[in-house]
């Protein structure tokens, strides 16, 4: 399903919206080898200031591999060796130390942490995403302000994690956001697709075989019909109701979209959206209204499909992948051939290893941390608890029934109830970000709306946020002083910051296993 619809998008995010693939340039570039290519260098290949176009015989592209991986390196020694005095990058008790008094003490969490590859990352984006991504998290630390002064919470931790009631406001902003930028995009992409569509009906030529894609339209739209009908069917044969297992589907192809929309256009490779597709259909039908019969087998296919909130969405992976081969020219087919042995691999190795993992480490699951203690007890506690009130209120319903009287409005339960603040939520933030791309269609200032619907994932940009900052410094400041000669030629640095941190993370994760050391390599993102 995600295979299709990156299938069917790619090329309209590429060519027709230029967006950057930030993910997608390193491994483009990286492809090009020792050897100078014509070409090469996603448009920047002039060997400017370098004199070649060979990412791999570029002094910039090592200088930034090199810092940062001796950096990462350098830092990482505190999983072996406690009290190393490690560079200080991270400051999550900025808040807590000095914001302590009055309406201050709302802000927290303030956290102040500098990953080098966000810095080389935001370098890649354009500048109105990079100031968006900070930007729009400071509108959210006033408008949790606005929140306190309001009586709602005692400081902004009581609104990062829970979508339901007055605790989702800003959750539901950014869900409602991340959605209406799915339609949005839809609505921009609507030529592209009804011409591949028509392709793909036989009513224009071309829908056979297409060179620059991995499948032909006619192929991407079957697989994609055929998957989407699939999902139904496997939900309803759980016990799903028809519409639900839709409305569900639906839901899980709309998010993951969104996110493959924000990693692709900002970089953003940790997001998370903190509603899944299980809330938001209980947003139409509330518990009650669903049944039993359907509530529990959709929450656990929904829990199946979210990734850890989308964190680790398949669709990104995929979509900068078929976007990296097509910068670096890789033949589609063989590129195809690649990507089903690389699921297929993660699939088993990911299965077997998760459980081997389990059942011969010491302590087993109960020593995996919140992965497989706290996080699924309260998620199936929360599920045990919700399906038993939806159970009494069936029954108690049907008793009532049976003597020709009804519940008392005042004795419903909250699972016959809709949670009208987390509609109302993610209406408004659906009716925010509309008005904010017809803004930026008729006033050129207009701030790029990207970082509100980062919202929906609150920790995600309160631990990158800093960064995102600093990366958007650099490069302005390199393109107001230097200009684009400048930037052209710094660019390779910044890329081979990314490179660096990611090459650190790989050999300590290899130390740490080789060694017995839990927890691997801690890059402080959770």
């Amino acid at each position: 399903l995600m295979f299709a619809a990156c299938g069917l998008l790619r090329r309209q995010w590429a060519e027709h919206e230029k967006l950057p693939f930030p993910l997608a340039q390193i491994p483009a570039e990286m492809l090009g080898g020792l050897e100078p290519v014509p070409g090469a260098g996603m448009g920047t290949g002039t060997g400017i200031g370098t004199g070649t176009d060979s990412f791999m015989r570029d002094p910039r592209a090592w200088a930034g591999m090199g810092l940062t991986f001796a950096l990462s390196c350098w830092n990482a020694m505190e999983n072996v060796a406690p009290g190393w005095p490690a560079f200080p990058l991270r400051n999550t008790e900025f808040g807590w130390t000095y914001l302590t008094d009055g309406w201050l003490r709302g802000l927290n969490p303030v956290w102040f942490v500098i990953y080098p590859s966000i810095i080389g990352l935001t370098y890649l984006v354009s500048a109105e995403i990079g100031f968006s991504l900070w930007f729009f998290y400071l509108v959210l630390k006033l408008a949790v302000l606005a929140a306190l002064f309001n009586g709602l919470g005692a400081m902004h931790n009581d609104f990062m994690y829970s979508p339901v009631g007055w605790r989702g406001i800003f959750i539901n902003q950014g869900t409602g956001a991340l959605i209406a930028m799915v339609l949005a995009g839809l609505w921009l992409a609507r030529g592209h697709l009804k011409h591949s569509l028509r392709q793909a009906l036989g009513l224009e030529p071309g829908g056979g075989r297409d060179d620059d894609e991995v499948l032909s339209p006619r192929g991407l739209w079957l697989l994609l019909a055929c998957c989407f009908a699939g999902s139904v069917a496997w939900l309803c044969w759980a016990g799903v109701a028809l519409g639900y297992a839709f409305l569900g589907v639906t839901i899980v192809l709309v998010l993951v979209t969104g996110v493959a929309r924000l990693v692709s256009e900002g970089g953003i490779f940790y997001t998370q959206v903190l509603t899944s597709p299980a809330e938001l259909s209980l947003l139409v039908a509330p518990p009650a209204l669903m049944g039993q019969a359907s509530l529990v087998p959709l929450s656990l296919w929904s829990r199946l499909t979210v990734f850890d909130y989308y964190r680790l969405s398949p669709m990104v992976t995929l979509m900068t992948t078929l976007q990296a081969g097509a910068l670096a020219g890789v033949k589609k087919r063989s590129l195809a051939a690649g990507l089903l042995v690389a699921v297929l691999l993660a699939m088993l190795l990911g299965f077997f290893g998760f459980f081997d993992t389990l059942y011969h480490a010491e302590g087993g699951a109960g020593n995996a941390g919140w992965v497989l203690a706290a996080f699924p007890q309260g998620e199936f506690k929360e599920l045990a608890a919700r399906s038993a009130s939806v159970h009494y209120y069936e029954e108690k319903s049907r008793a009532l029934a049976s003597q020709g009287r009804a519940l008392p409005e005042s004795e419903t339960p909250a699972v016959a109830r809709r949670d009208r603040h987390a509609i109302g939520w993610l209406a408004f933030g659906m009716l925010v970000m509309f008005v904010f791309v017809a803004l930026r269609t008729r006033v050129f200032w207009w701030p790029h709306p990207i970082g509100y619907v980062v919202w929906t994932g609150q920790r995600a940009i309160a631990l990158m946020w800093f960064s995102f900052f600093l990366g958007w410094l650099i490069k302005a400041c390199i393109v107001k002083f230097g200009g684009a000669r400048v930037y052209l030629r710094w660019r390779r640095f910044f890329l081979g910051m990314v490179i660096g941190e990611a090459l650190a993370a790989l050999l300590w994760i290899a130390i740490c296993w080789a060694r017995n050391i839990p927890g691997g390599y801690y890059m402080h993102f959770n």
